[in-house]
């Protein structure tokens, strides 16, 4: 669900709900290879959109305690660090996020 190309082309980062409820994968752009796993939580994951550089996807993580309700992460790639929190839980669901720059 929801592909997104990283900008130079190579790798694409796409949802989907193998193991029951959406996770985020990442493969090469060519077909080459398998897929890989980036994050696994209890909460339904959506891609988003890579930074310029492919260093960080922002994806949308659905809150399972509240119906209409997701927040954006953003997950660093480059080196195994945690997921954190973009924009401070709200009644409201963001979406759509993007980074800037060229």
């Amino acid at each position: 669900m929801r592909p997104v190309w990283l900008p130079d082309g190579t790798r694409i980062a796409f949802s989907c709900n193998r193991k029951g409820h959406f996770r985020l994968y990442q493969k090469a752009a060519n077909g080459v290879g398998d897929e890989r796993l980036l994050f696994e939580s209890e909460t339904e994951e959506q891609v988003e959109s890579w930074s310029p550089y492919g260093k960080y996807l922002a994806c949308l993580q659905r809150d399972p305690e509240r119906q209409n309700s997701a927040n954006i992460w953003i997950l660093p790639l480059a080196v195994r660090q945690k997921s954190f929190l973009f924009i401070l839980k709200s009644e409201v669901e963001e979406c759509d996020s993007s980074f800037l720059g060229t």
